[in-house]
């Protein structure tokens, strides 16, 4: 097991530099390599070669004696300087053209998607139990948007092209982003009893027509989160339990008032 652990610190310390570090480093060498040897060789002072070569690289009005530039290393850095030149503006362009998309496609995009989202399903954690129900969801097309305050799970999911808003689910201005008014579920799977149930209070108060699912790690929870208006609840737990009973024993059926807890509120 130390294996891994070393593995990772020795990574971390040869950790590859970025393009712009890399740029700017460049850069900065053939600055100060074209000041250097344009001053040495040519006989200029510091001042002067290093003036020009600002000019050069920058493509800059450069205000010097036109016998400066018949200077033989003078002539030789103003084709590398130039190339450098080339080469920042590219780089750079591509740059503000990388940054613009991705703010489009996570911020406007997303923000459409949701805005246009409306007979979904809104799930309120994605641990184990949020995951397994969003692949169900995803597999039979049913539209669902995953609500988490993990900034790391909530990039996952848009890379792989989720939809999701970041922020805790106990907060109606999140479950506003999410559509909830909108919503035709609401799924609680958050980490405590506590948490679910008030949660679903928020979701029932600001949606009273909308079904709520709920987890519970208690059988003592499962009559407060009816009460707060879950019309489904299930505890993981139990209906693990008795489905692992039911492959051992080789039985036909498991009663489905054991694993699932419904509310006597009338179902959609």
């Amino acid at each position: 097991m130390a294996l891994p652990t070393s593995k990772k610190k020795f990574d971390d310390k040869i950790r590859v530099p970025s393009l712009n570090t890399l740029l700017l480093l460049s850069v900065l060498a053939i600055t100060v390599l074209s000041t250097f040897l344009v001053s040495t060789l040519d006989k200029t002072s510091v001042y002067d070669a290093l003036y020009w070569t600002l000019c050069s690289i920058t493509s800059a009005n450069c205000f010097v004696n036109e016998a400066f530039y018949l200077l033989p290393t003078v002539r030789l850095f103003s084709v590398i300087n130039g190339i450098a030149f080339i080469i920042i503006i590219s780089f750079l362009s591509a740059n503000i053209v990388d940054r613009l998309s991705r703010v489009d496609l996570r911020g406007n995009t997303l923000k459409k998607k949701l805005e246009d989202l409306k007979d979904h399903f809104i799930i309120c954690g994605y641990g184990r139990v949020g995951e397994k129900i969003s692949s169900v969801m995803r597999s039979n097309g049913v539209p669902f948007v995953v609500v988490d305050k993990d900034p790391d799970t909530v990039k996952e999911l848009n890379e792989l092209g989720g939809l999701t808003v970041e922020g805790n689910a106990l907060d109606p201005r999140v479950l506003e982003k999410a559509g909830i008014k909108r919503a035709r579920g609401l799924i609680a799977v958050l980490n405590t009893d506590s948490d679910n149930t008030s949660l679903v209070l928020t979701a029932n108060d600001t949606n009273p027509d909308i079904l709520i699912g709920a987890r519970a790690d208690s059988e003592a929870a499962i009559r407060r989160l009816h009460r707060a208006g879950a019309e489904i609840v299930v505890l993981p737990e139990i209906v693990g339990g008795l489905q692992l009973a039911k492959e051992i024993l080789d039985l036909e059926e498991v009663e489905s008032h054991d694993l699932v807890s419904r509310s006597t509120r009338k179902m959609k």
